[in-house]
C-alpha cells in the first residue's frame, strides 16, 4: 500500500483501524473491509493562486476564405471627363440611292436693267499720224456705271527713220479717261517694215455722267520720247468699237 493510499485509509476509519491497516498491508480492498466506520470528510481547502500567463502560442494557418458579403449601394456619380481627341476622317459612304425629283419651281423674273451696249463699225482706211480717226455718240443711262469702250482694226507704223512710235487712245467728251487710267495702245516700229496687223484694246472708264457721251479713237506720238511714225488705221477691212455701260 503507497503513503498515499494509508492517508485515505487514517482519514475514513480514525485511529482504531490504523493498527489493523498496519496489520494488514496489501490493497486498498482488503484494508476498507477492515475500517470501524466512515469517517468525517475533511473541509475542502482554499483555491490557490491563479497561474502566470503563458507564452503566446505560435501563428496558426489561415483560415478559409469567407463567403463574399453582400453587394454595396451605388457610389456617388464622377464628374464629366474631358472631351477626347478628335478622330480620324472616316472613309466615304457608299453612295445613296437617287432621290426623287422635285417639283417644277416658279419661273423667274428679271429684275435687273436691261444691258446697254452698242457697237459702232466704219470702213475705209486711214492714213493720218495725229487726231480724231473716228467719233460715236453713246447714250449713257446711269451715273453710278462705267464705260467699257473696245477698238479692233488692223494698225501700222511706218518709219523712214532707224525706229518710230505711234500711239492709238480713247477720248470721252474730249479728254481721255483717268479713272482708273488711259485706254491706249503704243506700236513700235524699226525702220523698212509695213506691216499692216490686226490689233484690239480696250479698258474701262469710271466717272463718266449720264446722257450723250462722245467716244472718239485717236492717233498720235508715243509717250515713251521715240518719234513718231507713218501711222496707218483700217487697212483693208471695217474697224469696229464697242461701247459697254457696266
Amino acid at each position: 500500500m503507497t503513503f498515499a493510499t494509508l492517508c485515505l485509509l487514517v482519514a475514513a476509519c480514525g485511529t482504531s483501524c490504523l493498527t489493523r491497516a498496519h496489520a494488514y498491508e496489501g490493497t486498498e480492498e482488503n484494508a476498507n473491509e477492515h475500517c470501524c466506520i466512515p469517517g468525517v470528510p475533511c473541509i475542502p481547502g482554499r483555491d490557490g493562486k491563479p497561474g502566470r500567463p503563458g507564452n503566446t502560442g505560435p501563428r496558426g494557418p489561415m483560415g478559409a476564405p469567407g463567403n463574399p458579403g453582400a453587394i454595396g449601394d451605388d457610389g456617388v456619380p464622377g464628374r464629366p471627363g474631358n472631351n477626347g481627341n478628335p478622330g480620324s476622317k472616316g472613309n466615304p459612304g457608299p453612295q445613296g440611292p437617287k432621290g426623287e425629283s422635285g417639283e417644277k419651281g416658279i419661273s423667274g423674273v428679271c429684275q435687273c436693267p436691261s444691258r446697254n451696249i452698242q457697237q459702232y463699225v466704219w470702213t475705209g482706211g486711214d492714213g493720218r499720224d495725229a487726231g480724231r480717226i473716228h467719233e460715236v455718240t453713246f447714250t449713257k443711262q446711269r451715273t453710278n456705271s462705267s464705260l467699257r469702250v473696245s477698238v479692233t482694226s488692223n494698225l501700222r507704223i511706218l518709219t523712214q527713220k532707224s525706229q518710230g512710235c505711234s500711239r492709238w487712245y480713247i477720248e470721252i467728251n474730249n479728254s481721255e479717261c483717268k479713272t482708273p487710267a488711259t485706254i491706249a495702245v503704243q506700236i513700235f516700229q524699226l525702220a523698212d517694215q509695213n506691216r499692216h496687223s490686226p490689233h484690239t484694246f480696250e479698258g474701262m472708264c469710271d466717272r463718266v455722267d449720264a446722257g450723250d457721251v462722245r467716244v472718239g479713237l485717236y492717233v498720235g506720238s508715243c509717250t515713251d520720247g521715240n518719234p513718231r511714225g507713218d501711222a496707218y488705221t483700217g487697212y483693208g477691212g471695217p474697224s469696229r468699237m464697242i461701247i459697254e455701260e457696266i
